[in-house]
C-alpha cells in the first residue's frame, strides 16, 4: 500500500512501513553543509587569526572571534549535528511521537517527527492544502508511544 502526501518542498511516501521523504526543491541552506559552513568559517577565521598574530592586540581579537563563535553558534552546531536527522528514509517503528507547529503567518505547518534515538526530522506542509491532517492521522496508527503534543 503506497500513499503520498504533498509537502512544501516535495512529497512523503508511505511504503512498506517506511516514510520516504522526497525533496524536489533543493535548498543548500537545508543541508548539513549549508547549515555548517558559516559557523565553521567563523571559527576557522578566529583560529587562524590567533595563529598568525604578530601583536598582542591581534591575539586578543582572535580570542574574541573564538569566544563569539562559542557564545552564539555552539548551540546551533549541537542542534544541527546531534539533534537533527537528515535521513530521507525513516522506519515507522523508529518514530516515537510528533508535534505540529504552525508558523507565525499561518502559511506553513511544521511537523516534527521525534525518533527513538533522540533526533528529530522537520517536515514543512502548506497549511491551505491540509495535507498534514491525513498524514498525522495515518502516522498516529503506527506510533506505539502515546502522543503528548
Amino acid at each position: 500500500m503506497k500513499q503520498e502526501f504533498i509537502t512544501s518542498r516535495g512529497k512523503i511516501i508511505f511504503e512498506n512501513n517506511n516514510l520516504l521523504i522526497r525533496n524536489y526543491k533543493f535548498s543548500l541552506r537545508e543541508t548539513l553543509v549549508g547549515k555548517l559552513w558559516f559557523p565553521v568559517l567563523l571559527l576557522l577565521a578566529g583560529i587562524l587569526h590567533c595563529i598568525y598574530a604578530d601583536e598582542p592586540l591581534d591575539y586578543i581579537i582572535g580570542v574574541f572571534w573564538i569566544l563569539f563563535f562559542l557564545l552564539f553558534y555552539l548551540s546551533d552546531l549541537y542542534t544541527t549535528l546531534i539533534k537533527t536527522s537528515f535521513s530521507n528514509r525513516i522506519q515507522l517503528s523508529v518514530i516515537s511521537y510528533y508535534i505540529t507547529k504552525p508558523d507565525e503567518f499561518g502559511l506553513e505547518t511544521e511537523l516534527r517527527l521525534y525518533l527513538k534515538n533522540g533526533r528529530y526530522r522537520s517536515i514543512g506542509f502548506r497549511t491551505l492544502e491540509k495535507q498534514f491532517e491525513p498524514f498525522t492521522e495515518l502516522l498516529s496508527q503506527y506510533i506505539t508511544y502515546p502522543q503528548f503534543a
